[in-house]
């Protein structure tokens, strides 16, 4: 998986979500705030931020001026430890990671492969330490359930249908242990999914109208809206500023 984004400034909160690929960010100007499992980091210029796969996060605050948010998403295997967020604080890796990614924003034919290089070998030079990555709490079964019928395509209204009929536990207790086990709600994480389903159809050369109808939402105002909260692009940004930088699904 590879593919990039730029937004030119934040747009408002987002709902805690995940993803299943890693995620590294940085910001022209200004500062943003966001939690990231149980850190609190700062994206700053000079810095850029990597937060693994699997691990909930989300927007705190950004400062007036913030500016210039530019994302890479790939899946290649990191160095750092799987569920803790890491700072590169080179500015000169800073600079090249946004210089490439507003370059290849900008349509010019350059390979987002060489952002994710930049990122990868920045973080095998970054020092470790003794840090590893903690066991973490044991997942539910439940949750495990859950988790499983929304990737299938399940909405949140056919899972807490199918809680109140067939599980043993109340919709707020399920919606505790899959909080507990995901880091964000039932609600949230089909969110997150079914944006997530859409960004790999953008991939392709169907309509929009078609690919908001394949992904689950209502119509393409619901669509853009839940896509705009979770990747700060419209579809139809996300669409352009992937077209011919050898990003994938």
């Amino acid at each position: 998986m590879l593919a990039i984004r730029s937004a030119a400034a934040i747009h408002g909160c987002e709902r805690p979500h995940s993803h299943g690929y890693h995620v590294a960010a940085a910001v022209e100007r200004g500062e943003l705030r966001m939690a990231a499992g149980a850190d609190t980091v700062d994206l700053r210029p000079g810095a850029v931020v990597i937060i693994p796969a699997g691990v909930a996060h989300h927007t705190v605050a950004a400062s007036a001026d913030c500016a210039g948010i530019h994302t890479l998403s790939f899946s290649t295997p990191l160095s750092i430890a799987c569920d803790r967020v890491a700072t590169i604080d080179t500015t000169r890796v800073h600079r090249q990671f946004v210089r490439l990614l507003k370059a290849c924003g900008n349509g010019r034919a350059l390979d987002a492969s060489r952002v994710r290089d930049l990122v990868v070998a920045a973080l095998a030079r970054k020092p470790q330490g003794d840090r590893k990555p903690s066991a973490g709490p044991r997942v539910h079964p439940i949750a495990q359930r859950i988790k499983a019928m929304i990737d299938d395509g399940g909405t949140p209204t056919a899972c807490f249908e199918t809680i109140a009929t067939r599980m043993p536990l109340s919709s707020a207790h399920c919606n505790r242990l899959f909080r507990r086990a995901f880091g964000v709600t039932i609600r949230n994480y089909a969110l997150t999914a079914r944006a997530e389903r859409a960004r790999i159809l953008l991939h392709t050369d169907q309509p929009l109208a078609t690919v908001a109808q394949l992904a689950g939402f209502y119509d393409q105002s619901q669509f853009t809206r839940d896509f705009l909260s979770v990747f700060h692009l419209t579809p139809g940004q996300y669409r352009r500023q992937n077209a011919g930088t050898g990003a994938s699904v």
